[in-house]
């Protein structure tokens, strides 16, 4: 069985092919994520989630590289997810404002999303381009035209709005 069909079984829901796959490649995976974490816990939470993606996610798997290759990009996505709810937690907790499952809340509601939608539009849209879909700064450049100055400009910005929203949201300061 090549790898295409495998990840079109996993995503299938086959049994034995999603055993497999975390036969083949949850260890890997697990290690790279413990490496970049640093917490066993971290690194177990995010590993599920990257075979979670992976079973959803796997009629997509084109085969224009292995899927260890393919996880790991999964991974490293959801790495990167895992550092900026972590960011914003941490600003909340230092301001002192919200507890640990008060900021998760707030992560997972409107509450974030009407925040970006009060920064300027182009502010936004290097945001979410950079942090939420994961682009680098380079292409976010080409994406908009603009020159990668300006983006990591955009960035700065934008990050700097968005905990002024965070530690301060109904503009108390």
């Amino acid at each position: 069985m090549n790898e295409i069909d495998l990840m079109k079984m996993v995503a299938e829901g086959n049994a034995p092919a999603i055993q497999v796959l975390l036969d083949s490649h949850y260890e890997a995976v697990y290690r790279l994520l413990r490496h970049l974490t640093r917490r066993r816990e971290d690194a177990e939470d995010l590993t599920q989630d990257v075979f979670l993606a992976a079973r959803t996610k796997g009629a997509s798997f084109s085969g224009n590289g292995s899927i260890r290759s393919w996880l790991t990009r999964i991974a490293i996505n959801a790495y990167g997810k895992h550092r900026r709810r972590e960011r914003l937690r941490r600003i909340c907790r230092i301001e002192g404002m919200k507890s640990r499952s008060e900021v998760d809340s707030m992560l997972d509601s409107e509450w974030l999303l009407d925040g970006i939608a009060k920064l300027n539009p182009q502010h936004r849209i290097a945001l979410l381009l950079h942090e939420v879909h994961g682009f680098s700064v380079g292409e976010v450049a080409t994406i908009t035209g603009s020159p990668e100055g300006t983006v990591k400009a955009r960035l700065h910005y934008a990050r700097k709005r968005i905990q002024q929203i965070l530690i301060c949201p109904d503009g108390e300061k």
